[in-house]
C-alpha cells in the first residue's frame, strides 16, 4: 500500500471495513473483537494501528514488535485463526501497521465465545440469524436438513412420502426399513435423543402443515394496477401455503389468472400472444422456492406482477461463491441440497444448470429484453419482462 493509498483511507474515516487503533490495548481482548468484526464482513477489512480515532498520524514505535503481537492475537484468539496481510506504510516519517483481514473462513468468533459483525464504525454481537447464515455460506450448516424440535413424524404425510419413495427409489425396502428410519437416511428427519424429528426439508416436503412451524415459508402473491406498487393500486393479493410443490404449481395458477394473453391474425390464422413465456415463470418460482434461505424468518418469497413486468423477491443473499453474475451462466450452488434433490426427481428443477439460461433465452424471445437479476440487501430479486403492447 502506499502512502496515497493510505491517506486516502484515512481521510474517509472510520467505516464498516476501517478502523483506527493508536496502539494495541492492554489487553487482546478489545482488539480481538475489532478483528472479529472486521473478518465477518462481506468485504476485505483494514484495522490500521498508529492512527488515533480522529485521523491524526501518531505511528507504532516498534512496528515489528506489534505486528508479532497482533500475529500471535489473531491465532490463539479467534476461531478459526485469522491470517492477515500485515504491510508496513510510512506517512510523514511515522510507520502505519496496516493488518487487512479476508474472511475465507467465516463466521468467525472469538475464544470468549463471541461472534462479532461491524456495523457502521461500530460492532455489535451478531445474532442468531446472521451466524446461520454465514456457517450456510461457508458450506459447515445445510439449513434445510435442521431439526424442526416442535415438530414430530405425526406432521408428516406418510401416504404421500412412501407414494413419492415407490416412485423415484426401490419400493421393496418400504418393506425392509422403517419409514423414519428411511426418513432418517433421506435427511428428511433426524434421531434426537429417543425420538425422530422433522427436518425443515421433511416438513416442506411432505408435511401436513409446514406453515404451523414454518409460518415464513409461504408465497405473497400480488397484482397492481400499473407499473408502480402503491397499495392502492392492488387488484389481488394472495398467500400460498402448504408442500413445496403445491405451492409452486398455486404460484403457476396465480400467473396465468393474473397475465394476459392477447391475439392477432397472421394471414388467416389467429396466433396468441402471452405477455410472458411460461416456462420462463416457472423457472423463476421454482428457484425461489428452492434455493431462497429458510433461515430468514422474518420474510416470505413475494410476487409482484405490474402491468409491464413481474418481480421475483427471495430471501437470502446468493449462496457460497455464486455471483449474479455467474447466475446468469447457469452456475449454481444449491443452498438447500434435500430441497433440491427432491424437487429434482419431482421434476421441477434440472440437473444440470440450465433453467437461469433457458429462463434468459425465452424471455429475450418474447420481449426482447432479458431478466434483471439483483442482490438488494439480503433479498434476491429476479424481474422478467413483459412483452410490449403494440401501443408502446
Amino acid at each position: 500500500m502506499e502512502e496515497t493509498e493510505l491517506l486516502a483511507l484515512i481521510a474517509g474515516g472510520e467505516t464498516q471495513t476501517v478502523e483506527f487503533k493508536e496502539r494495541l490495548g492492554p489487553g487482546p481482548d478489545e482488539t480481538a473483537d475489532d478483528l472479529c468484526a472486521l473478518a465477518n464482513g462481506d468485504s476485505p477489512g483494514a484495522l490500521i494501528i498508529g492512527v488515533a480515532d480522529d485521523g491524526a498520524v501518531v505511528g507504532v514505535g516498534q512496528p515489528d514488535r506489534v505486528e508479532t503481537q497482533l500475529a500471535d492475537l489473531c491465532r490463539n484468539n479467534l476461531e478459526p485463526p485469522i491470517k492477515p496481510l500485515f504491510e508496513h506504510v510510512s506517512v510523514g516519517g511515522q510507520v502505519v501497521l496496516v493488518a487487512t483481514v479476508y474472511g475465507r473462513d467465516r463466521p468467525y468468533r472469538t475464544n470468549r465465545g463471541k461472534h462479532l459483525l461491524r456495523v457502521g464504525s461500530s460492532k455489535r454481537l451478531m445474532s442468531r440469524e446472521e451466524t446461520l447464515r454465514l456457517f450456510q455460506q461457508s458450506g459447515a450448516l445445510v439449513y434445510d436438513k435442521v431439526v424442526v424440535a416442535t415438530a414430530s413424524l405425526a406432521d408428516l404425510d406418510r401416504e404421500a412420502f412412501e407414494a413419492y419413495f415407490r416412485q423415484h427409489y426401490d419400493p421393496d425396502l418400504l418393506n425392509t426399513l422403517s419409514w423414519e428410519q428411511l426418513l432418517v437416511n433421506m435427511r428428511l428427519a433426524q434421531t434426537v435423543g429417543s425420538e425422530v424429528r422433522p427436518t425443515i426439508a421433511g416438513l416442506l416436503l411432505f408435511g401436513d402443515d409446514p406453515q404451523r412451524y414454518l409460518e415464513y415459508a409461504r408465497i405473497s402473491a400480488v397484482t397492481f394496477r400499473g407499473a408502480d406498487a402503491g397499495e392502492a393500486d392492488i387488484l389481488l393479493s394472495k398467500e400460498i401455503t402448504g408442500r413445496l410443490d403445491r405451492m409452486i404449481d398455486e404460484a403457476e395458477v396465480f400467473l396465468g389468472q393474473n397475465t394476459f394473453v392477447t391475439s392477432q391474425m397472421n394471414g388467416w390464422r389467429r396466433e396468441d400472444q402471452p405477455q410472458y413465456h411460461r416456462d420462463a415463470l416457472r423457472e423463476a418460482v421454482v428457484n425461489a422456492v428452492a434455493h431462497r434461505d429458510y433461515s430468514i424468518r422474518t420474510s416470505q418469497i413475494r410476487i409482484f406482477a405490474f402491468a409491464d413486468r413481474i418481480e421475483f423477491h427471495s430471501p437470502g443473499r446468493l449462496p457460497n461463491t455464486v455471483t449474479v453474475d455467474s447466475v446468469r451462466s447457469g452456475i449454481h450452488s444449491s443452498r438447500n441440497p434435500a430441497l433440491y434433490t427432491h424437487l429434482t426427481h419431482l421434476g421441477y428443477m434440472r440437473r444440470i444448470g440450465v433453467g437461469v439460461p433457458l429462463m434468459i433465452r425465452l424471455s429475450r424471445e418474447l420481449s426482447g429484453r432479458e431478466p434483471a437479476f439483483a442482490l438488494v440487501g439480503e433479498e434476491f430479486r429476479v424481474t422478467i419482462w413483459a412483452r410490449p403492447s403494440r401501443t408502446q
